[in-house]
This record gives structure tokens, sequence and C-alpha cells, in this order.
């Protein structure tokens, strides 16, 4: 991973810090973990650090129900590797995740 990559992966667990109320604080973890999503497809990373690093920044915040929150951040790492296997490779969809598409 380069400086350039934790510097990615950084700025978007920053965006949870800005979150208003605690529904806006799920919704930027669920798209913190889209952005992840899309990150784990280019940067040789791990899933559970991804994950440590997002529910490090809601409980910051001051979220507390970590299960809520990590259902936030793997829907959302499946989204957005799904997306971005979408944008990538014309259209077809593959399970790149493990997990069932819903």
């Amino acid at each position: 991973m380069t400086s350039r990559d934790r510097a990615r992966i950084d700025s978007i667990a920053d965006v949870i810090a800005i979150a208003k109320d605690i529904t806006d604080a799920e919704d930027k973890l669920y798209w913190a973990g889209c952005r992840y999503g899309e990150c784990r497809m280019e940067i040789v990373i791990a899933d559970d650090i991804l994950e440590a690093l997002l529910i490090a920044a809601g409980w910051r915040w001051g979220l507390r129900n970590k299960r809520r929150m990590r259902r936030q951040i793997r829907n959302g790492m499946r989204d957005g590797a799904r997306d971005w296997h979408h944008m990538h490779h014309g259209g077809k969809e593959q399970n790149v995740s493990g997990l069932p598409f819903k």
C-alpha cells in the first residue's frame, strides 16, 4: 500500500466525523463502506482492517451499536465492490465479495 492509498483510506473514514446526527453518521458509515469496497478492488488490504477503521471512526463519533455498524459497513463494502466491478468489467455482474447479491 502506498502513502497515497493510505491517505485515501484515512480521508474516507474522516467523513464520519462531520455527521450531524445518528442517522447521518450511519448513512456516512454506509457511504464509507461503499468507498472501501471500491478501494479493496484496487488495493491489497484485508476487509477486517477496513471494517475496523470504520468501526473506530463510528465509535469516535458516538455510535455504540457495533452490530449495526458492521451491517452498514459490510453492506456498503459489498455494494461498492459490486459497483466497481460492474463499472470496470463491462456490466458483467460477478459475485466479487463472496456474499450473495441482493
